[in-house]
């Protein structure tokens, strides 16, 4: 006779492992972030400096959450419509 396992099944474990993952903030570097925004590094930069956007820096190293920039500049840059 064969004997019962106790395994969880692949459905359950991946389920809860695409749950963390998608709870983790994706953090990128400048040249990611420029990108994203469709601007240079140098204007990202600029606005860093300005304080225009909101960005973590760790030793050297910078890094940006890019839901938080997005929401960041909505806030700030509001355009009346026509």
């Amino acid at each position: 006779m064969a004997k019962p396992t106790h395994e969880t099944p692949k459905s359950e474990s991946t389920a809860s492992e695409a749950k963390v993952t998608a709870a983790k903030p994706a953090y990128i570097d400048k040249i990611e972030q420029a990108a994203d925004l469709q601007i240079t590094v140098r204007t990202l930069e600029d606005w860093m400096r300005r304080r225009l956007i909101p960005y973590y820096k760790i030793g050297k190293t910078v890094r940006f959450n890019p839901e938080v920039v997005r929401q960041s500049l909505d806030e700030k840059f509001k355009f009346a419509a026509r």
